[in-house]
């Protein structure tokens, strides 16, 4: 059997991780040849197991903009052709301008063609992108969305009838120590407005708190006014911007508090990854994500989106209460056995192999 995922590039990125982990299992669980098509010029930033096989298509995405309508026409006859030539038993595509451009470009092909959605039901696109999304996902053999809202969404969008929901995979994470970690509060995330960290910086400046930090991991056009509203708060010893960083995972088990200031998700990526490494999360409850992982007041705390007061207050109680963050720790720590990436790469193949849409 052979298997095409596509996406624009492998950088760092919710989608990209996601892509990556489907086709290292796959290639390794189900002995099937995987190859992942890149349509953009640009090097993994994600491990690739050797036995999938990367394709870059050369689409160049920093060309003059008359130059880069040229070359997308190329692309999608170079694209066409090489997926007519190689005839995979399925495709399976990420994020909404990719999936478009994939379904059109296989039109007529004979090839069953799934694409995932990745935006939030309420994130603002152009007007052309939905007009586009809305009337080719019909073409698709079958849709995957990562929350029960964005599933409806799509249903009543497209129209399409063989839709589903999939949480997103991540590795499992072995052991959990929710004591003794480090007086620290992390956020994960590119610095962009819809991640909503000032929010999170206002909230932190209220706190008593002298001995925590705030960690931001991530970059993002926002980092100079984030980091200027840092300034004026006189908070530059106690807030790091560390950038986009590779160990991660180590930051994530030496921390205490997790805090999601989001308010535009299409599912919740380093919130589901804290949750796993046992952190004590507090979530703003945007429109899809949060609330499909966080069982408010059990294992986290969900609160109403831009709601600085609630958020200084919840993370007030949990820095105070020790043995709040052990129990929420604890009871995050099991989701886990929901999002094992072994159960979710599964579920991902059975619906593609499945559908008879």
């Amino acid at each position: 059997m052979k298997i095409f995922l596509v996406i624009p590039t492998l950088y760092a990125g919710g989608a990209e991780r996601v892509m990556s982990i489907l086709a290292n299992n796959w290639a390794k669980k189900h002995a099937v040849e995987v190859e992942i098509l890149l349509l953009a010029n640009g090097s993994p930033f994600y491990k690739i197991d050797d036995r999938v096989k990367i394709t870059n298509l050369g689409f160049k995405t920093n060309e003059h903009p008359f130059l880069r309508i040229i070359s997308l026409f190329k692309l999608f006859f170079k694209f066409r052709n090489y997926v007519k030539k190689n005839r995979p038993d399925f495709v399976l595509c990420f994020m909404t301008k990719n999936n478009i451009f994939t379904l059109l470009s296989l039109l007529n092909c004979n090839i069953k063609t799934f694409v995932s959605e990745r935006d939030s039901p309420t994130e603002k696109i152009p007007w052309i992108t939905s007009f586009l999304r809305n009337k080719v996902y019909r073409f698709a053999e079958g849709i995957i969305c990562q929350s029960k809202m964005s599933k409806e969404f799509i249903e009543n969008e497209t129209k399409s009838k063989n839709v589903i929901s999939i949480l997103n995979p991540l590795v499992v994470v072995e052991d959990n120590n929710p004591y003794n970690r480090d007086k620290i509060i992390l956020n994960v995330g590119r610095l962009v407005e819809k991640k909503g960290q000032k929010y999170l910086i206002e909230a932190f400046s209220k706190l008593k708190c002298p001995d925590w930090k705030l960690v931001f991991l991530g970059d993002g056009h926002l980092k100079g006014e984030l980091m200027e509203q840092v300034d004026m708060l006189g908070l530059r010893e106690s807030i790091i911007f560390k950038g986009t960083v590779t160990n991660v995972s180590d930051w994530y088990k030496k921390s205490a508090i997790f805090a999601f200031p989001s308010i535009l998700e299409g599912y919740p990526n380093a919130l589901a990854e804290a949750m796993c490494n046992g952190l004590a999360c507090v979530s703003f409850d945007c429109n899809t994500g949060p609330s499909d992982i966080i069982r408010n007041g059990v294992n986290g705390f969900l609160i109403e989106e831009k709601n600085v007061t609630y958020l200084i207050q919840k993370l007030q109680l949990m820095i105070d209460d020790e043995a709040l963050r052990v129990r929420y720790s604890k009871e995050a720590f099991k989701l886990n056995k929901i999002v094992d990436q072994d159960i979710i790469a599964n579920d991902y193949y059975n619906f593609c192999l499945a559908s008879k849409y």
